[in-house]
């Protein structure tokens, strides 16, 4: 890893942890090498929906 890659490493870790231990946020872990990644995770996002009665499975359409 290059000088460069390696800062910007650490600034990540440092966002990451941001997230966990302050804004109480739940980390999935590197996905950088992950098959099939994208932004949007269907089945955690709906997991979460379900879990705080935000929306039901009628709307997913329109909102996945």
């Amino acid at each position: 890893m290059t000088k460069i890659g390696e800062i910007e490493r650490m600034a990540q870790n440092r966002i990451v942890n941001l997230f966990v231990e302050d804004l109480d946020y739940v980390y999935l872990g590197n996905w950088e090498k992950r098959e099939n990644k994208k932004p949007i995770e269907d089945d955690i996002l709906k997991a979460n929906l379900i879990e705080r009665g935000l929306s039901s499975p009628e709307k997913w359409t329109v909102i996945l």
